[in-house]
C-alpha cells in the first residue's frame, strides 16, 4: 500500500504518493521542483545541480561523514527532526555554502551525537568547515572532538557565522563549543 507525503515548500496543497517500504530521510526543493531522496546524502549531493536549493530532514538520521560538495549552496532544514553521529567522523562536513535551520514550531532539531564514542573525531565532532557555514536556528548539542572544535570547527579559509541556533553541551581540548582557525561571527544566537 501507499502513503502519501506532503510536499509543504515547492507545491502547496499537493502529496507525493510512495510506496509504503520506502523510507526517504530527505526532500530537496529548488523553488520550482521537489523530490524525495532515500538518504541525506543523495539529497545534498543532488543539491550540487540546484545550487540555492533547500533540504529539509524528514525524520531522524542515524550516522556521520554527511558532505555538502564545494561549489553548492544549500539551506539544511532539520525540520524538528534529529542528525545523531556515531563520533568516529564530524556528523556534518561543509566545503560549499550551507545554512542550518530548524523550521519546526517545536525548535526540537538538533545535531548530536551518540555518547558511546566520545572523542574518537580530531576536530569538529558536530560541524567541520571548508567553506561557509551559517548557524541560523537549530542546536548543535552534545558533540566531541578529541581535539577542536566539539560542536564547530572552522579550518583555515572557511567563514563560520553563528546567527541564531544554540550550541551547548559539547567538548574537546581546545575550543568546546566552536574552534575557528578562519573568519568568524556571531549576531545572535547562543553558545
Amino acid at each position: 500500500s501507499n502513503v502519501e507525503v506532503p510536499v509543504p515548500y515547492c507545491k502547496q496543497g499537493l502529496v507525493y504518493t510512495v510506496d509504503r517500504n520506502t523510507l526517504f530521510e530527505a526532500e530537496i526543493c529548488d523553488g520550482a521542483h521537489s523530490s524525495l531522496c532515500q538518504t541525506l546524502d543523495e539529497a545534498l549531493q543532488t543539491a550540487s545541480s540546484a545550487s540555492g536549493s533547500v533540504v529539509r530532514v524528514l525524520h531522524d538520521v542515524d550516522g556521520e561523514g554527511h558532505r555538502l560538495p564545494g561549489g553548492v549552496r544549500t539551506v539544511l532544514d532539520l525540520n524538528g527532526k534529529v542528525l545523531r553521529g556515531n563520533g568516529t567522523a564530524p556528523v556534518l562536513v561543509v566545503e560549499g555554502d550551507l545554512t542550518l535551520r530548524d523550521s519546526s514550531a517545536t525548535g526540537s532539531g538538533r545535531v548530536t551525537m551518540k555518547s558511546d564514542f566520545e572523542g574518537l573525531v580530531e576536530y569538529g565532532g558536530g560541524v567541520c568547515n571548508y567553506g561557509v557555514f551559517t548557524l541560523e536556528s537549530g542546536v548543535i548539542e552534545g558533540c566531541t572532538a578529541g581535539d577542536f572544535g566539539g560542536g564547530i570547527m572552522g579550518v583555515e579559509g572557511s567563514v563560520t557565522s553563528i546567527r541564531g541556533g544554540e550550541v551547548r553541551g559539547c567538548k574537546a581540548e581546545a575550543g568546546s563549543a566552536i574552534c575557528s582557525r578562519s573568519r568568524f561571527e556571531m549576531t545572535g544566537g547562543a553558545v
